[in-house]
């Protein structure tokens, strides 16, 4: 009788697959590095990030954006979103939040310029509250807690 031979060389794996693969076999913080490699991080040293939350120092350069209204800033993956976070600072009290992760197929959204975040994949555009201004997409974009307490933002937690 033939042994019957499993050759995952030969065969294609799709991301899910490599994915599953790379955290059962331990690879968690070589996923973290890969994934941090895709996009933009929190800045280092403009904030912390931890299961509790995200807290940007608007201070701090990389973020400095905020400090006026009117200003945005983009954060990459984090403890509370793996496709980063879109932030409007929309008075002198609220820095409103929203899920980079598009809501028409979980493409990764752009920052906000001209009071609009666009979406690579398909063209769907977001406005500074968060909600659909041009299809395909139909749902706002997912919102996240925060507050602002002098130059300090904190999301979540």
């Amino acid at each position: 009788m033939q042994a019957n031979h499993h050759h995952r060389s030969n065969q294609k794996i799709n991301r899910r697959e490599f994915l599953k693969t790379l955290a059962a076999s331990g690879g968690a913080a070589a996923l973290a590095a890969l994934l941090a490699g895709c996009g933009e991080a929190v800045p280092t040293g403009a904030g912390t990030d931890s299961a509790a939350g995200v807290t940007l120092d608007l201070a701090a350069p990389e973020n400095q954006s905020l400090a006026a209204v009117g200003g945005a800033l983009a954060i990459g993956a984090n403890s509370l979103d793996p496709k980063g976070m879109l932030l409007y600072r929309m008075n002198e009290s609220t820095v409103l939040v929203f899920s980079r992760r598009c809501t028409h197929q979980g493409c990764v959204m752009g920052e906000f310029k001209d009071g609009v975040a666009l979406c690579p994949c398909h063209g769907s555009q977001f406005d500074t509250t968060g909600n659909v201004v041009k299809g395909p997409a139909t749902d706002a974009l997912k919102t996240y807690p925060s507050t602002l307490n002098g130059s300090t933002v904190t999301i979540g937690g």
